[in-house]
């Protein structure tokens, strides 16, 4: 719906792109409000100087709820009452801006429609010559060159290209000067593995085969805060239990909490980074703070219990145990759960929600890609579809017969989103992916 600019509307209800009152199909509405609420619609960009035009109309009580215009965050104007399509213009400085519109209820009362709409916004945008997503004005602020692209060069080494640094506002000039971005947190309150894109799996490795009910799950067992941890599974001997997630950081320390209770110097809880080992705990051991260096980019994080091939001297639990984990995160401009990194990367609109796209229409949309690490742009990297239980490469009544099948056995079969348990989340996933052909 707010796909051209990077919208965002916060406060108490959503606008809306409606038919209800539009100056063409369709235009902005501001939600239903109770007495003493307000909801917001507002984008951030870079702009020429210029005048910054839209229409408005508003049907509310009269010097009492009032649909307000900010510009940085100061009240420009403000309108209530009935009013028709107006046109309405302001006078903005070159340089980024942030515009916001905002539906206002005082404490009590309401009149007319209680609602207000604007349209057909003009910001006095900056054109972009080479066509490289950096306007003209913003590159030449900053000693570039809007004739060529630019975007992927960063002259002040800090790791964020000039693509990365328009996006954020700072100055790719300036090594000191970068984006900013908050850790992302894993403390398993959740009680289970549905807050990022987790998967455990099991393996025999004597056998070479998977052992799917081997898996990771979240318990009250062992924790370091809180209630909930990270424990491994139950294995035998030369078996593995694996969890690990796939996502793309900007760069920084990945640090986490473990514990392990198994047979000293023989059975061992690891840490890997794309495969490389970094760290090992064995033995009889509480908590303690582990950290690594991540680079910029994306990287799979992987923690494998492992037990060799005969229990010599038996002892503890044999289990380890993960909790409070922080992952260096990475910035999302247009806040569409796709890091702005990935979305340059591979091509995208870091500056407009194209989560829900399928640019290589394989039946698996960005946000699909960006969590199987594949490329959205090559069919061939079509990531699986969990739902495809009889892998004919569709999602259809036939895997609904086998999903309810593997529900009713409690069946592992049943676990798409590989959490470890079955629950409505996996109901969520197949409907989700019913009707998809890839």
């Amino acid at each position: 719906m707010w796909s051209r600019f990077p919208w965002k509307t916060t406060g108490d209800g959503q606008w809306s792109a409606t038919s209800t009152r539009p100056r063409d199909v369709y235009s902005a509405e501001a939600p239903a409000l109770g007495d003493e609420q307000s909801a917001s619609l507002e984008t951030k960009i870079y702009c020429d100087s210029g005048d910054i035009s839209f229409w408005y109309s508003v049907s509310s009580e009269a010097g009492r709820d009032f649909l307000e215009f900010y510009v940085d965050d100061q009240l420009i104007m403000q309108w209530s009452g009935e009013a028709g399509y107006t046109e309405y213009s302001y006078p903005v400085t070159a340089g980024w801006h942030n515009f916001k519109w905002a539906y206002t209820k005082n404490r009590v009362g309401s009149a007319l429609e209680d609602k207000a709409w604007i349209d057909d916004i003009n910001f006095p945008g900056s054109p972009d010559s080479d066509y490289d997503g950096m306007p003209d004005g913003w590159e030449a602020d900053h000693n570039l060159n809007p004739s060529a692209d630019d975007s992927d060069d960063d002259p002040d080494t800090d790791g964020f290209s000039n693509i990365r640094e328009f996006l954020a506002g700072t100055d790719p000039r300036n090594g000191q000067d970068k984006p900013t971005y908050d850790p992302v947190n894993e403390d398993f309150e959740t009680g289970d593995l549905s807050l990022y894109p987790w998967t455990t799996t099991g393996y025999d490795i004597f056998n070479d085969a998977e052992l799917p009910g081997a898996v990771w799950t979240v318990t009250g067992t062992r924790v370091h805060n809180g209630s909930y941890a990270a424990e491994s599974a139950k294995l035998d001997n030369d078996q593995e239990t694996i969890l690990e997630t796939t996502m793309y950081t900007d760069g920084g320390l990945i640090s986490f909490w473990c514990s392990v209770s198994s047979e000293d110097g023989y059975d061992y809880l690891r840490f890997f980074i794309d495969g490389v080992e970094l760290g090992a705990w064995t033995g009889e051991k509480s908590y303690s703070l582990a950290e690594y260096p991540v680079n910029m980019g994306m990287h799979t994080f992987s923690w494998v219990y492992t037990k060799d091939e005969v229990d010599l001297d038996p002892v503890g639990y044999d289990s380890g145990w993960l909790d409070d984990i922080t992952f260096p995160g990475s910035v999302d401009t247009d806040g569409d759960g796709l890091p702005d990194g990935w979305e340059t990367d591979n091509k995208l609109k870091p500056l407009s929600d194209d989560s829900h796209k399928d640019p290589d229409e394989d039946g698996c949309d960005n946000k699909c890609e960006y969590e199987s690490g594949t490329d959205p742009h090559v069919k061939d990297h079509t990531p699986v579809i969990e739902a495809d239980l009889d892998n004919d490469n569709d999602v259809d009544a036939v895997d609904l017969y086998l999903f309810m099948e593997a529900l009713a056995a409690i069946h592992s079969d049943a676990d798409l989103n590989k959490d470890g348990s079955i629950n409505n989340k996996d109901l969520e996933v197949f409907a989700g992916r019913f009707g998809i052909t890839y």
